[in-house]
């Protein structure tokens, strides 16, 4: 990937944006590709340690994407924990609201974003959570009006599935849309809250 991608300002494929001080390239370097579409995988999120590199990604104005995987390859851990400096970086890497597609792999903070939530990603169908070890509550994921598939894998923190799950609003069925829904390698999961909901759930 060359160093200055960044420039390619009507770059309109890029599968996997690597990010690390071996390639010299920074998540600074997405600012202007907002032509970008179809798929994007950002590995090395790890290596993102500056808030402000992260808004400076512009995330929220590539709307041609419609699928983003983001992914954290290696964490740095001091004492055991994550450092400070890692916890508001997911948050600040808004995906724009025609994304479709999500995965977020691997991370480590203990709270997911507050863009995840069913008002920022109306048109998201397809959703996979996977081994994001130190996430204690799962975000109110059941009015996403267009979710289809959810897949939650490997959150070793999870013991209690609640009522924060379905969503706060009343008048709608929870996950309305959902048909397929898989959930394996929890090691710390004891109880499932479970309301009505899953009006289309094959599997």
């Amino acid at each position: 990937m060359p160093k200055k991608i960044g420039g390619l300002n009507n770059l309109q494929m890029l599968t996997d944006f690597v990010l690390g001080e071996q390639h010299g390239i920074d998540i600074k370097q997405l600012e202007k590709l907002n032509q970008l579409r179809g798929k994007l995988q950002i590995s090395g999120l790890e290596n993102v340690i500056d808030h402000a590199d992260a808004v400076a990604a512009n995330l929220e104005d590539k709307e041609h994407l419609e699928e983003l995987i983001m992914s954290y390859d290696q964490w740095r851990e001091i004492d055991g924990s994550v450092t400070k400096a890692h916890v508001s970086i997911l948050e600040a890497l808004k995906p724009n609201r025609n994304l479709m597609r999500l995965t977020i792999k691997d991370y480590r903070d203990i709270r997911f974003p507050n863009w995840l939530r069913d008002h920022h990603l109306p048109n998201l169908v397809s959703l996979e959570l996977l081994g994001c070890k130190l996430c204690s509550k799962m975000p109110p994921l059941g009015q996403f009006p267009s979710l289809k598939k959810l897949s939650i894998s490997g959150c070793d923190r999870i013991k209690i599935i609640g009522t924060e799950f379905y969503g706060d609003d009343s008048s709608n069925v929870p996950f309305r849309s959902l048909e397929t829904l898989r959930v394996e390698r929890m090691s710390e999961w004891k109880e499932w809250l479970c309301l009505e909901g899953f009006p289309l759930l094959q599997e």
